[in-house]
């Protein structure tokens, strides 16, 4: 009795299909696409079994300077642009202190670092924000003429900065992301 001849898969999704043999391995089948989505996974340039080197260019991962999170890193500068910019300005014109509205942005700062703390790297999230703040209430400044809070704040936004540029703000405190495990 003959047995049936077992199709080749892919090592990778396990699905047959026009498959390549990428490395000196001699059972290893993979689909194009699925090695290339590997690959840049990964970012591995061999075979994990043979550590055969591929000729094979990587994309370069997505800049994400605030958040592991693509949608987040998004998020969060929209949030600063267009919600944290215009606030200041927009409350002044409405007629509200100075001071009053110092304060309220400063208060909503905290708060906005409170919310979003666990899901950022917070260093650069921190300096963003509160540039965007300083930003914002420059204008109100330049209308009033003082100048006082101003400059204690772009002290702090400058601190900000340099700290997020001088340390990875991983060793802070945790982000909640399982693809960053430090177990790899």
């Amino acid at each position: 009795m003959e047995t049936p001849q077992e199709e080749n898969t892919c090592r990778i999704c396990l699905e047959p299909g026009e498959l390549l043999q990428p490395c000196d391995c001699k059972t290893s089948y993979v689909h194009k696409e699925c090695l290339l989505k590997w690959l840049n996974t990964s970012r591995r340039t061999n075979c994990e079994v043979c550590l055969f080197e591929y000729n094979i260019k990587l994309n370069k991962p997505p800049l994400l300077l605030f958040s592991y999170d693509p949608i987040l890193n998004r998020n969060i500068i929209i949030l600063g642009i267009f919600g944290l910019f215009p606030i200041s300005p927009f409350a002044f014109y409405m007629k509200f202190k100075p001071l009053d509205i110092y304060y309220a942005i400063n208060i909503l700062f905290v708060c906005l670092v409170f919310a979003y703390v666990r899901y950022v790297k917070i260093c650069q999230t921190l300096a963003f924000w509160k540039i965007c703040l300083t930003a914002g209430f420059t204008i109100v400044a330049a209308e009033t003429g003082r100048y006082d809070h101003i400059l204690f704040d772009y002290g702090i936004s400058a601190i900000f900065i340099l700290v997020a540029c001088f340390c990875d703000s991983r060793f802070l405190r945790p982000i909640n992301n399982e693809d960053n495990s430090e177990n790899e």
